[in-house]
């Protein structure tokens, strides 16, 4: 008799410190605090990042869909302070409700702390629940259509600010996902994400006339004032693309700040063909500090990334000019690849 899995339930969550592969020394497990007890299932969402300069860690946990729980390991290698973070408000909605904020881009940086993310939520809109339902046949749907923004100047001394929406797409089933954050030696915050105009399953009944258009998009903030805004770039219905992708269905990028302060993103274009084939471009693109476009080429590697993880600096890489890429590539299933670009000339 098989026994049945389990769903959810309190848990001791361990942080594993795994030396060189030339040092003998034993793995190292570490317990995080929490504020509460933390009650974890088999689908959970965490956020992690280091700060490699000053050894230091944070860790997120969320806890249903109106907060997330954090912990701060310190320099002296203590998990010293723990807190929460409430997600923000939806007054806008017809049901007033948080929304919660899931797959979190985090930096922390001098003990402040950075956080992007994109809303993750039951569909909010009774009637677009009900006509997606028609379609997929499901009950549940999931909103992926704002993108938010906060941050704390200390994370052991100051409460997280005010959040502030970067973008949305909500009055047409968009859809709005981030992709990167990082923070400059200037305080500057440099946020990516990427934007999809409607959801073309409902435009034909709600809105017709609105042209589907995929986009990439950049924002630099400070203090929680946005700066500037700038579209990378952004692909309308019928594009052609020298890869002979027909049917776009994701755009998406991640920073790279070389050690000599150099700003890429490296990008992924991918679809399908007319026999529904997946195909992907892959793209390398250089910005100035302002988030103006230098320079673009594409990026012929044998089997391009259809979605991609690279080895920045929020995850306490060392800054070099190698950028190391990690992700799926078209053509294969249940894999991972490898791929680096020298961004040094």
């Amino acid at each position: 008799m098989l026994e049945q899995e389990a769903e959810g339930g309190v848990c001791l969550p361990m942080i594993y410190e795994f030396q060189h592969p030339g040092n003998s020394e034993p793995v190292k497990k570490s317990v995080p605090i929490f504020s509460e007890p933390v009650v974890f299932n088999e689908h959970s969402y965490r956020n992690f990042s280091a700060d490699r300069e000053n050894s230091e860690l944070i860790l997120f946990h969320n806890r249903d869909y109106d907060r997330a729980y954090w912990s701060f390991f310190d320099r002296i290698g203590r998990w010293s302070h723990c807190g929460k973070l409430y997600w923000p408000w939806g007054y806008d909605y017809t049901k007033p409700q948080r929304i919660r904020l899931c797959y979190n881009n985090v930096q922390l940086k001098d003990r402040a702390v950075y956080v992007f993310g994109t809303s993750d939520i039951p569909e909010p809109n009774h009637e677009w629940r009900q006509y997606k339902k028609k379609i997929t046949g499901k009950e549940w749907d999931f909103d992926f259509r704002r993108v938010f923004f906060s941050f704390t100047s200390d994370i052991t001394k100051e409460p997280f600010r005010y959040w502030i929406e970067i973008s949305g797409r909500e009055k047409t089933a968009g859809n709005a996902r981030n992709c990167d954050l990082f923070v400059d030696d200037k305080g500057i915050v440099h946020l990516l994400w990427m934007e999809k105009s409607c959801d073309e399953r409902l435009r034909e009944k709600f809105f017709p006339d609105e042209p589907l258009v995929y986009s990439l998009r950049y924002a630099r903030l400070k203090n929680q004032k946005i700066l500037d805004r700038k579209e990378i770039f952004s692909f309308s219905e019928g594009t052609k693309f020298p890869s002979g992708i027909t049917n776009l269905n994701l755009c998406w990028g991640k920073f790279f700040v070389s050690g000599a302060g150099r700003i890429f993103i490296f990008c992924v274009v991918s679809g399908t063909d007319d026999s529904k084939k997946i195909i992907a471009e892959n793209w390398l693109i250089e910005l100035d500090e302002c988030g103006n476009v230098k320079s673009k080429r594409p990026v012929d590697f044998k089997k391009p990334f259809t979605f991609v993880h690279t080895a920045g600096i929020r995850n306490g890489t060392k800054p070099s000019g190698i950028l190391h890429i990690y992700g799926n590539t078209a053509g294969t299933d249940n894999e991972m690849w490898y791929g680096c670009i020298d961004c040094q000339g």
